[in-house]
């Protein structure tokens, strides 16, 4: 369980998607507000939205025009967090908990690739892909991407060059039981020739409970 979330959350009830993806109302202090939605697809084509009590946090950026960020969605009794860009703070958390792993430094340029975290001592590389889903049994990849692609060629090749990986899944997902890695698609042909040359597949499912801390489960997986 990590006690991480450094910021203050309110409770409001979403009310709709907007035009934009990157935008939904919701109903906060008896007003119906914009608020940021910080993932790039529709959250409905994940997940059911209509009339959830949701978390949002005030927004950081300050070229932001909108006062409201989505955090995360109530789900029975804990919540689904779908700000993805918080699993790097999560992974940050993890990575800096195991002191056998060395230290690690984030956003680090190795060889013209620039990774998620980086340890010198180690020579190791973390990457981290996160995704939300309300399947139980999630298949990747779940979604066509060629920034993917590009960046396991390059972490394939930077294994071959003897330095180690690491491949962060991290679901947001409370009810997920495992994930299947589709060996019939690109990525999932890169998963497992990473994994052949020697690179470590983490797969880990979160939940945030109702006292706002981050419950973390380790996944099973294979390839299909």
């Amino acid at each position: 369980m990590l006690n991480i979330i450094d910021f203050k959350l309110y409770k409001a009830i979403f009310v709709s998607e907007g035009k934009s993806r990157f935008i939904c109302k919701i109903s906060y202090n008896d007003e119906i507000l914009e608020c940021y939605v910080p993932i790039t697809c529709k959250l409905s084509s994940l997940i059911s939205l209509d009339d959830k009590e949701i978390l949002i946090r005030e927004t950081t950026k300050a070229a932001k025009r909108i006062k409201y960020t989505l955090f995360a969605i109530r789900n029975d009794k804990d919540y689904l967090i779908v700000d993805t860009g918080f699993a790097n703070h999560i992974i940050k958390a993890i990575l800096t908990g195991n002191k056998n792993k060395g230290l690690f430094y984030p956003e680090q340029v190795i060889e013209n690739y620039k990774c998620d975290f980086y340890s010198k001592t180690s020579k190791t590389l973390v990457e981290v892909k996160s995704v939300i889903t309300a399947e139980q049994v999630l298949l990747i990849p779940n979604m066509k991407t060629q920034r993917a692609i590009k960046q396991l060629q390059c972490i394939c090749s930077l294994l071959s060059q003897g330095y180690n990986a690491e491949y962060f899944i991290v679901a947001f997902a409370p009810q997920i039981e495992k994930i299947e890695i589709d060996t019939t698609e690109r990525v999932g042909q890169l998963l497992a020739e990473f994994s052949r040359l020697g690179g470590k597949i983490t797969c880990i499912k979160i939940s945030l409970d109702e006292s706002y801390k981050i419950h973390i489960n380790k996944l099973i997986y294979s390839f299909k």
